[in-house]
């Protein structure tokens, strides 16, 4: 009969199992240069991360960048899709207020 501390090693490495197989890390060609730009990024801008977890923030961040703009760009081409895009949001807003009468 296996022990409750054995079945929850076995389930613990099987996640790290599991995971490592998840994460598995490739090789890439890049200039050196580049490498060192983005080795200096990542001491400078996020504390000394990995390489890939700085690539990974500033894909994210691009993602975001990108977002904005389209935002920006709908509110300046379409007036009245954005005004419903905010009376829209109010109304939701107005649906998540807290009840004035607490339990």
């Amino acid at each position: 009969m296996t022990s409750l501390h054995e079945t929850d090693m076995q389930s613990a490495m099987h996640k790290a199992i599991v995971n490592n197989m998840a994460m598995r890390n490739t090789t890439m060609s890049i200039d050196p240069a580049l490498r060192d730009r983005l080795a200096a990024l990542a001491d400078e801008e996020y504390g000394g991360v990995s390489l890939s977890e700085a690539l990974s923030r500033v894909l994210d961040e691009r993602m975001v960048l990108a977002a904005i703009a389209e935002t920006q760009r709908f509110r300046e081409t379409n007036p009245d899709g954005w005004n419903d895009y905010l009376a829209e949001a109010d109304e939701l807003d107005a649906a998540s207020a807290p009840v004035a009468d607490e339990w």
